[in-house]
This record gives C-alpha cells, sequence and structure tokens, in this order.
C-alpha cells in the first residue's frame, strides 16, 4: 500500500475536479458528492457529477461534471454527510 498524500485539490474550469488526500466516498449522485478526506468532510455540488477516477489506496479522486460549490464540514457539522447515509440506508432496504 501506497503512502496517503496531503489533501489537496485541483479544480480546471469548474469542470475537472482532481483530489489527493481522500479517505472514503461517503455518498455520491449527480447532484452533490460527499467525501471524507485528510483534513475533514467536503461536500460539493453541481450538476452532471461523476467520479470519473477513484483510487482511495492512494487517496486519489478525480471528478467531472460542472462544480458550483466545495464546502468543509466545520466543527458541530453533525449532520455533514447524513443525506448520503439516509440515502444508503433506504438502498439496503
Amino acid at each position: 500500500m501506497t503512502e496517503k498524500r496531503e489533501h489537496q485539490l485541483l479544480l480546471l474550469a469548474r469542470r475537472s475536479l482532481e483530489m489527493e488526500g481522500i479517505l472514503a466516498v461517503e455518498s455520491f449522485d449527480q447532484k452533490e458528492i460527499v467525501l471524507r478526506s485528510s483534513m475533514g468532510g467536503l461536500r460539493l455540488s453541481g450538476d452532471g457529477l461523476h467520479i470519473a477516477s477513484l483510487q482511495l489506496e492512494d487517496g486519489h479522486v478525480r471528478i467531472e461534471g460542472r462544480v458550483d460549490q466545495l464546502q468543509y464540514a466545520g466543527a458541530g457539522d453533525e449532520d455533514f454527510g447524513q443525506r448520503g447515509k439516509k440515502v444508503f440506508s433506504w438502498l439496503t432496504k
């Protein structure tokens, strides 16, 4: 296993987002992707979002689609990512 990288982002023309330091994908759909990074929770919102490349063993994720917002979880954001957990529990019923 390779060493996890420091968290970094590279956003190109709001259409392609390369990220390092990603630990997990909590939830995803075409409007929102919730990730866990080495710096905490990260929510992306936009349109037509999809995970083009996922290499969690290296901490690398590439997302394509229109990125409208990037939001990091702050202290006390207990519900951050809860939407994805609700969707996941609904899918597994």
